[in-house]
């Protein structure tokens, strides 16, 4: 799990780590995220097919999906030390709206829950 996570950072030691022998051009920004800013993790296009496949059978249609994709693909931020200046959220969703605690529910299922449940062992072990 720790391999597909390499974006997180797991305190400000991994940072200044992670940062101490980089290089930055001059035109390049710095940003600071504050635990109100913080994004749900995970590719934006792999979230959305997480949440279709959950409700798979339910209210998967086409119309469904893209909701789905106009929610995650259209999240801006705007910087709050350099006014006007907006970006494009390209992973995660934003912790706090309304459709993100389902979502990343749903990555969850898909990708922890149910493959777990499936195996024989654990079957088993928990009488499923």
């Amino acid at each position: 799990l720790e391999s597909q996570a390499k974006h997180l950072l797991k305190d400000s030691f991994d940072l200044v780590r992670r940062l101490k022998h980089q290089r930055f051009a001059e035109t390049m920004l710095f940003g600071k995220l504050d635990v109100k800013e913080f994004f749900l993790s995970g590719p934006i296009r792999e979230l959305g097919t997480d949440l279709v496949d959950a409700v798979q059978g339910h209210c998967a249609s086409v119309a469904f999906r893209e909701a789905v994709d106009v929610l995650l693909e259209e999240q801006y931020i705007e910087s709050s030390t350099d006014r006007g200046h907006t970006f494009r959220v390209v992973e995660g969703t934003g912790m706090g709206l309304k459709h993100s605690g389902e979502v990343a529910d749903s990555a969850f299922l898909m990708a922890v829950e149910i493959p777990w449940w499936r195996k024989t062992f654990v079957q088993q072990q928990h009488n499923i």
